[in-house]
């Protein structure tokens, strides 16, 4: 699911990224996205630090696979000194987030490592181990985990929808513009 139109889409995609470039002061942007999030009942902000915002779904709404609609408010040096580029990510909690890396690294690294200890018995000793199977089990379980977080996230998808329209409703009041990555 591509959100910026000068995207292809990317089906190996987990965390939607795209950009807009908001003529205004990065600060009033960012307190009008702020000040919009806490009038909208189905969303909630959680501001970082900084010039980072997080905008999350309300509790009742929320699931393990719910999106949150991460936000960074840099000002630009472009053509006019108050423009802002917003950098906007669309993914799971942080904490799920680190969940599924760690999984897909420790699978990785022990799927690699026991397997080529496995190849080196098999070559050098002829002789039939068992770690020959975790290259392929650990191919078999992290295609898995990736089927069932894309599975997921397509049952999540209108709320990830709402994210981004929230974002644009946010907007509004300015003169912006989304654009490539």
């Amino acid at each position: 699911m591509a959100f910026n139109k000068y995207q292809h889409v990317d089906p190996l995609e987990i965390r939607p990224r795209f950009r807009v470039l908001a003529q205004a002061d990065d600060q009033d942007l960012m307190k009008q996205v702020w000040k919009k999030a806490q009038e909208e009942p189905s969303v909630y902000p959680v501001k970082t630090y900084g010039t980072h915002l997080d905008i999350y779904m309300k509790k009742e709404e929320q699931s393990f696979f719910s999106p949150v609609l991460h936000l960074n408010f840099d000002q630009t040096m472009g053509d006019s000194e108050d423009d802002t580029m917003v950098r906007c990510l669309i993914g799971p909690k942080q904490s799920n987030w680190v969940i599924f890396v760690f999984i897909y690294g420790f699978l990785s690294v022990v799927g690699t490592f026991a397997g080529i200890y496995g190849l080196v018995q098999y070559y050098q000793f002829d002789n039939h181990t068992p770690w020959l199977w975790t290259f392929p089990i650990s191919a078999i379980i992290i295609a898995t985990i990736y089927t069932m977080v894309k599975m997921g996230q397509r049952a999540k998808q209108d709320q990830t929808i709402h994210l981004v329209r929230f974002l644009y409703y946010s907007l509004e009041g300015f003169e912006y513009e989304r654009r490539m990555e």
